[in-house]
C-alpha cells in the first residue's frame, strides 16, 4: 500500500478532485459521514483485504489516520 493511491483511492470516496487531498487533510472539512465510512471499510476490503474496526475508525481525524490504521491493520 502506497500513500499516492491511497489518497486517490480517498478523493474519489470522498468526491473531491484528483491531486486535492493530503495526508494532512481533516476529515470532517472533506465532507466525511456515514457513508464514508461505509465506503472506506468497502474500499479496505476489495483494495487492500483488510477489515479495520468501525471502532478505529471514528477515532481517526485525518488521511493520515486513516492512512496508518489500514496500513498497521
Amino acid at each position: 500500500m502506497d500513500m499516492p493511491h491511497f489518497l486517490m483511492e480517498c478523493a474519489e470516496l470522498l468526491e473531491q478532485e484528483p491531486g486535492t487531498v493530503a495526508p494532512e487533510n481533516d476529515l470532517l472539512s472533506l465532507g466525511w459521514d456515514s457513508a464514508a465510512v461505509v465506503g472506506f471499510l468497502a474500499m479496505c476490503d476489495s483494495q487492500y483485504g483488510k477489515a479495520p474496526s468501525p471502532e478505529k475508525i471514528r477515532k481517526c481525524v485525518t488521511i493520515q489516520d486513516l492512512y496508518e490504521l489500514v496500513a498497521n491493520e
